[in-house]
């Protein structure tokens, strides 16, 4: 039962860092976008626990870690 404590602050945590953001911007055409991105992560969020029981969590953090290397080589190679 530790995960659905630490699943709630998470989600805690998550809000707060998303009212803080938003309030601090200026009203501007971007906000829209940082909302957007924002619902995205929070949609991360709520997934993680269904991640980890399936084992899609360690996938997901290998293809992320792959495709951050394969573009750090294209770009050190266009140097």
């Amino acid at each position: 039962m530790k995960w659905i404590s630490q699943w709630v602050q998470n989600l805690a945590f998550f809000f707060l860092f998303a009212e803080t953001l938003m309030n601090l911007l200026p009203e501007s055409g971007e906000k829209k976008y940082i909302r957007s991105f924002l619902g995205f992560l929070l949609l991360l969020v709520l997934a993680r626990p269904l991640l980890q029981a399936g084992g899609l969590d360690r996938i997901l953090e290998m293809q992320v870690l792959t495709d951050m290397l394969e573009e750090s080589y294209e770009e050190t190679m266009q140097q």
